[in-house]
């Protein structure tokens, strides 16, 4: 394997007037972009594991320098799960499922939370050993392991009914790598939940990669069309259930409620602040895609 992997806890910058904003510069040392970030403040839930080149980790970034930032930055829990994702774990029957890309657990707490994980084996793979602590704190049944997404050394073939990925592959070199290898791990009539960012092309954000605009400077692609998915998904074993894309918005509150620094079931135990966390900031052009797919 020569790519260094990382689950980013979704953090995205705040100003207060354009004169605020950084250079728009293309960023190429994509692991010093998520340095800079570190700076900026952060705002509500955006994960995804991010793939960063051996050339971009030796001069800019270490494993610590990736552990400290998951330290630093972390997911809120909730009981919220998406549409799709809760009427599917719900309505099928499922004995054996994998959380790619995990993170805090974020998923997996609302899981828990719901009564999805009683007497099922579930696994969560993530290359941050750090955020796999602390997923191993929601339930210490689950399966932890440091893998790639797109190398899951450790599941066998055919072995899992649900996967999940939330926000994952917009981060990985080879899309269709990584959706070979879900693949590979589901057995026949598997299902799949995969959630990315979808965007028009008239998007704009306060980043740019690779000559794009993009919502987060470790976006090695963002989809601007079904087909640049949906084909590879189709060519790849798997039969598309649902789709659906919802225009994407951030929670505000996060912002103010992360700066001090409070638990991560903060709004599981103070019902007044999920009133708060009813105002949201959309992103103009940005859309959060939901996507159901089972292994034919």
């Amino acid at each position: 394997m020569n790519t260094f992997s990382r689950r980013i806890a979704g953090n995205y910058p705040i100003r207060s007037s354009a004169a605020d904003l950084p250079p728009r510069k293309t960023r190429t040392d994509l692991a010093q972009a998520i340095l800079e970030m570190q700076s900026w403040g952060d705002i509500g839930h955006f994960g995804g594991l991010a793939y960063i080149s051996s050339e971009a980790q030796s001069s800019s970034c270490t494993m610590n320098d990736w552990e400290d930032y998951s330290e630093k930055h972390y997911h809120f829990y909730s009981d919220f799960l998406p549409e799709l994702l809760n009427k599917y774990l719900t309505l099928s029957r499922w004995k054996t499922c994998l959380d790619l890309g995990c993170g805090d657990g974020a998923t997996l707490y609302a899981m828990k939370v719901k009564g999805l994980l009683q007497n099922k084996i579930v696994y969560a793979v993530d290359i941050s050993q750090t955020a796999l602590e602390r997923v191993r704190e929601i339930d210490n049944s689950i399966i932890c392991l440091v893998e790639d997404a797109s190398d899951i050394n450790s599941i066998d073939h055919n072995s899992i009914d649900f996967l999940i990925s939330s926000q994952v592959i917009e981060h990985v070199p080879n899309d269709e790598a990584m959706i070979k290898e879900m693949n590979r791990v589901l057995r026949k009539d598997g299902l799949v939940f995969l959630s990315t960012v979808f965007k028009r092309p008239w998007a704009r954000y306060f980043y740019r990669n690779n000559g794009k605009w993009v919502i987060d400077p470790t976006h090695l692609r963002e989809y601007e069309s079904d087909a640049e998915l949906l084909e590879k998904m189709t060519g790849n074993g798997f039969r598309i259930l649902e789709n659906k894309k919802s225009p994407l918005v951030r929670p505000v509150v996060d912002f103010f409620v992360s700066r001090i620094g409070v638990a991560r079931e903060t709004y599981l135990q103070r019902p007044s602040l999920r009133l708060f966390r009813r105002v949201k900031m959309p992103i103009i052009g940005y859309f959060w895609w939901e996507i159901v797919c089972i292994k034919k």
